[in-house]
């Protein structure tokens, strides 16, 4: 497991673009090469599958085209087509 400070940038080999959202995660399954920008720290916990969990807005700086879901609690931006959801989660976990 291994914590990221905002500022850092990582650089991920995602195996597909497919991306779930559920109330606080974001689900990345592994294909292509997307790069992430962190503005806040966030949990990561690496498998085959990607599990961020995050506490503040992150924006997604994607190579690839994604469709993000709206959702009334989790407002992302998506560089390629600038989609907006907004901004940061109300029900962020604490701590």
């Amino acid at each position: 497991m291994n914590y990221l400070r905002f500022g850092q940038t990582i650089f991920l080999l995602i195996d597909h673009m497919n991306l779930r959202q559920t109330d606080h995660t974001i689900f990345l399954h592994l294909d292509h090469k997307i790069q992430l920008q962190l503005e806040h720290m966030i949990f990561l916990a690496l498998d085959y599958m990607i599990h961020l969990q995050f506490d503040h807005r992150i924006h997604l700086l994607l190579f690839h085209k994604i469709h993000l879901r709206r959702d009334p609690w989790h407002r992302f931006r998506c560089a390629p087509c600038s989609s907006e959801a907004g901004d940061r989660c109300p029900r962020r976990p604490s701590g």
